[in-house]
């Protein structure tokens, strides 16, 4: 008789893997700062220069276009957690309406946040109380 091989191994492993990834998955908070145009430390337009990986954060240079709060800057460095942990995923080249919290010299992103492509953020825009700058 050939032993077969033990498939509650398998199946334990399997279970491990799924609940702890439900048991990361991101959690938004209601009232988070950074998903809110009030609470946010700043709203601006930018365009990706590069995005670089950091340990558990995606490093991204970016350009900014227009500015409604928090920064006069031409261009700033946006962090944002790897994975699909709350984190956010930029593409190089492309434009976002970022609403961001500070984070020292840095601005940092979530997927709990308003941040998006620039083509969905008009109804977002829109609202929003100040002209840009």
């Amino acid at each position: 008789m050939v032993p077969r091989p033990s498939t509650t191994g398998f199946a334990f492993a399997f279970a491990f893997a799924f609940s702890a990834s439900a048991a990361w998955a991101c959690e938004c908070k209601a009232g988070a700062p950074e998903s809110s145009v009030e609470r946010a430390d700043a709203l601006f337009e930018a365009t990706i220069v590069s995005v670089k990986e950091d340990k558990d954060d995606w490093v991204v240079a970016a350009m900014l276009g227009r500015k409604w709060k928090g920064t006069e800057a031409q261009a700033v460095v946006l962090r944002a957690k790897t994975g699909k942990r709350c984190g956010y995923f930029f593409e190089a080249g492309k434009t976002y309406f970022v609403a961001a919290m500070r984070e020292g010299d840095t601005f940092r992103v979530t997927t709990c946040g308003l941040t998006r492509p620039i083509e969905q953020a008009k109804p977002i825009i829109e609202k929003l109380p100040a002209k840009p700058r």
